[in-house]
């Protein structure tokens, strides 16, 4: 039975995220899911890490291709998925528990075609962060709605 859910990590170096991105996948309420690691022409050591995931939990699938860009990796990722629902992480995200489970109640049962999560920018600066939140809509919306209140790509920074 294929998975509810196809999350696609595009990986280039970064290697110090993955353990925390797969930790962060890994404890997810909603389990029906597949990770889908896909190293964009980076080091041999993200093909390490990814497959010894792989090796710890079944739902993760572990691939490499020549370096194309962040894009392409995502659409290799969507060419591999298997889930009915295709969610994008990056490996310097971090997840609450409980993120796949609120996207998941959020589209199911309805018509809608795209679902965006609340999510929370963090700058580190100096050794002390500082935790901005700057959308918390879950749910259904329509893609112009999306359009409009996405605000660029978030994640930790150093």
């Amino acid at each position: 039975m294929n998975p509810k859910i196809s999350v696609i990590i595009p990986c280039f170096n970064v290697e110090k995220h993955l353990k925390n991105i797969f930790e962060d996948l890994s404890m997810q309420t909603f389990t029906d899911a597949e990770f889908i690691f896909i190293n964009d022409g980076g080091s041999e050591t993200i093909d390490n890490i990814t497959a010894d995931f792989a090796r710890m939990d079944s739902r993760v699938v572990s691939v490499r291709q020549r370096n194309e860009g962040v894009s392409s990796a995502r659409n290799h990722g969507i060419e591999l998925a298997k889930g009915e629902w295709i969610v994008f992480v990056d490996p310097d995200d971090r997840l609450e528990n409980y993120y796949l489970e609120s996207l998941i109640l959020s589209v199911e049962n309805t018509s809608i075609n795209i679902g965006i999560g609340g999510f929370k920018q963090i700058f580190v600066r100096k050794g002390s962060m500082v935790d901005y939140t700057i959308k918390q809509h879950c749910g259904p919306m329509s893609l112009s709605e999306a359009l409009a209140v996405a605000p660029p790509p978030t994640s930790a920074m150093e």
